[in-house]
């Protein structure tokens, strides 16, 4: 650990060609998965507590990440200023850090399997539920290899919706309390990751003298990924207001 650094290419999983075959092979099973529900008349019988089961651990441990990371940041004073916090990273990247950014790396494989659990109860796999699911390792990667000066606030905004999010999808009864949290946080995470990449992107074209890590090509990409998942977002909270299920939302898609 106290040497641990993140190298693409060496580290396990982390390499171009991984996170392109593994996001596409997400993409294929998951879509797979959707079409041979579609063809059998019941859920399989273990699917829905193994969900709960899924959600809940994987809400606890988003927390654990978020205590952790938010430890290491105010320990390396990246709380310091807005500069600190979203441009110039290079000093705070501490081995700690850069452990706990690869777990989160690998964490949206974990993510994955919600897809897969939803799938086997014969629930509906919503499109922007599925592209964000299979994508967000890709993102996350990109983060890695272009040096991003967004980690931070990825991992931090990421995991604290995580933590509402899975608990209340782990038993939507007993934690139902945490849907308005659960909508502000998912609102936020994408609108400051947007925000954050427009102000990184901004520094890196104009600031010649001393602009923000990372790569411009890269911040686009990621820029239009971020506005996709708030765009999707946006429309499926549309949905919901309307009071419109997700059955009649992918019917009305198709006519």
């Amino acid at each position: 650990m106290k040497s641990f650094q993140i190298v693409v290419g060496e580290t396990p999983l982390v390499g171009t060609t991984s996170a392109l075959v593994i996001t596409c092979a997400m993409f294929v099973l998951s879509s797979m998965l959707k079409a041979y529900m579609s063809s059998r008349t019941k859920a399989f019988s273990f699917a829905s507590t193994a969900a709960m089961l899924n959600n809940f651990f994987f809400a606890c441990v988003s927390a654990l990440l978020f205590v952790a990371v938010a430890f290491e940041a105010q320990s390396t004073g990246s709380f310091g200023s807005l500069d600190s916090f979203l441009c110039h990273r290079e000093n705070s990247r501490t081995s700690r850090l850069q452990f706990l950014y690869y777990a989160f790396y690998l964490s949206k494989l974990w993510e994955f399997l919600d897809i897969l659990f939803v799938a086997m109860q014969k629930a509906p796999v919503a499109w922007q539920f599925q592209w964000h699911h299979c994508t967000t390792f890709l993102a996350v990667f990109i983060g890695i290899k272009s040096q991003s000066s967004l980690d931070l606030l990825s991992m931090l905004t990421n995991t604290f919706h995580h933590i509402w999010m899975y608990l209340f999808f782990s038993n939507r009864n007993t934690f139902k309390i945490f849907v308005p949290v659960m909508l502000v946080t998912g609102t936020l995470q994408l609108l400051l990751g947007v925000l954050g990449l427009l102000y990184a992107t901004h520094s890196i074209y104009y600031d010649v003298k001393d602009p923000c890590e990372g790569d411009l090509q890269a911040n686009l990409f990621l820029l239009l990924l971020y506005c996709s998942y708030l765009y999707l977002w946006v429309e499926d909270l549309v949905r919901v207001a309307n009071g419109e299920t997700k059955q009649e939302a992918a019917a009305r898609k198709e006519q």
